[in-house]
């Protein structure tokens, strides 16, 4: 394994990891402090409303108003949660010099879908076995790995992420292509319903469920 400055490579990884892990507890703790204080702000909205529509009528203006904007907030702490799950989440270690894709399939809501089938297949949707796949778990979660010596098949390869359900039916179908990089970890969620649902091509074989 080759040096840098008496630091292997997977010691810098390490150190690396280490450092990103840190900056997420960081985010992690500051995020939960914006939902507090927005959580505050957003008590204050509602008490004005309450008061206001008992004095004017919940078809007034202001009170309409206000109520809007206590909703848009909820929308709000929906996404602060979802940045604040990514911040707590620890992944595995990544091997040296392998490539990662990870992120979370959810619905259009917003909502963990576990149980789907995610793997990179070619422009005709049929599945490059060697690169593996990954089973979202109950939280959504979906990792893919493609270790060193299966990079430079890769990019040899056009790559277009894709998601089945159990019966094999295509969910999604990423247009844009992927090209994995030696030491890098890439995050993309995966929106069902964002494209149309579509059965698999015939020559298609599905990957088989492993997590």
């Amino acid at each position: 394994m080759a040096t840098r400055n008496k630091i292997s490579d997977k010691q810098a990884l390490d150190r690396a990891a280490e450092s990103i892990t840190q900056l997420d507890d960081q985010r992690q703790a500051e995020l939960k402090n914006e939902k507090q204080l927005q959580e505050i702000k957003n008590e204050v909205i509602n008490r004005e409303a309450e008061r206001l529509a008992a004095k004017h009528g919940n078809d007034h203006p202001r009170v309409q108003k206000l109520q809007s904007r206590s909703n848009y907030n909820k929308q709000m702490f929906t996404g602060i949660d979802n940045e604040i799950e990514k911040a707590s989440f620890k992944p595995e270690p990544l091997p040296v010099n392998a490539w990662r894709l990870n992120g979370k399939v959810i619905d259009k809501k917003e909502q963990p879908v576990p149980d789907i089938n995610v793997f990179f297949a070619d422009e005709k949707g049929t599945w490059t076995r060697e690169l593996g796949n990954s089973i979202s778990d109950q939280t959504g979660y979906y990792s893919i790995t493609i270790n060193e010596g299966l990079i430079e098949l890769a990019q040899k390869n056009k790559l277009y992420l894709t998601a089945t359900n159990k019966n094999q039916q295509v969910l999604y179908f990423e247009l844009n292509t992927f090209v994995p990089t030696k030491g890098i970890i890439d995050y993309q969620d995966i929106i069902l319903g964002e494209v149309k649902s579509t059965t698999p091509p015939k020559s298609t074989t599905p990957p088989k469920a492993t997590k």
